[in-house]
């Protein structure tokens, strides 16, 4: 039961980081595009 809980919170964490880290990269990439 614990273990199923943290490996929810650890795939919840790797998502979040992963949309976070492809959010940056399209912003970096709109930026050039309006440079």
């Amino acid at each position: 039961m614990i273990r199923t809980f943290i490996d929810a919170g650890v795939l919840i964490y790797a998502a979040r980081y992963l949309l976070q880290m492809r959010n940056q990269k399209s912003q970096f990439i709109a930026l050039q595009v309006l440079r």
